[in-house]
């Protein structure tokens, strides 16, 4: 148990470290983005852009999750993206920007799935 906690832990941490990168990354297309067009003339829609971030790093969460624990893909990506999600929600609720629709809990089944996904290939990378 404690080296499955200290394995979740270690991909918590890399988890983080990539979504700054990507955060610093999207910070910088925003800016880009609002300063070249005006906000209703935009070309690409910004909530596509977040939703792709957001499968992105979901399986690079997985991945991580499946080379770290080496074992049961679907598990690690399961309880790595439900323990994510978990966290998100729980944020939303205290900030009182939660609601629950059918878009919201495709965007979050398919987060689920991806992290799957990327733990599968994690733990089958040789």
């Amino acid at each position: 148990m404690k080296q499955y906690l200290k394995n979740k832990f270690l991909s918590f941490i890399f988890f983080t470290i990539i979504m700054l990168f990507l955060s610093v990354i999207y910070a910088i297309f925003l800016s880009l983005s609002s300063s070249s067009f005006t906000y209703n003339s935009n070309l690409i829609n910004n909530h596509y852009i977040t939703y792709f971030i957001g499968l992105f790093s979901f399986f690079i969460l997985g991945l991580i999750s499946g080379i770290k624990e080496k074992k049961k893909g679907i598990f690690a990506g399961i309880s790595s993206s439900l323990i994510l999600l978990f966290i998100v929600i729980i944020i939303k609720i205290i900030n009182d920007t939660f609601n629950l629709s059918l878009s919201i809990i495709i965007k979050y089944l398919s987060y689920i799935f991806i992290s799957i996904f990327g733990a599968i290939l994690g733990v089958n990378k040789k």
